[in-house]
């Protein structure tokens, strides 16, 4: 997801990115969506992935 966020085709990573955030638990894995969806207009699933990815970190 790191390698085409600033690219011209972010929406490459929108796969990888329901995989990732679907591995609850981990909160890297769970932030790393993040990244692709403000590149794509999805704002609202950006901070909700962020939201959850810190509660995770404040278990």
């Amino acid at each position: 997801m790191d390698t085409v966020e600033a690219s011209l085709n972010p929406d490459r990573a929108v796969p990888y990115a329901v995989d990732a955030s679907s591995m609850s638990g981990v909160a890297h894995l769970q932030h790393l969506p993040g990244h692709i969806y403000p590149q794509v207009g999805q704002w609202k699933k950006a901070v909700d992935i962020n939201i959850d990815a810190a509660h995770i970190l404040q278990r």
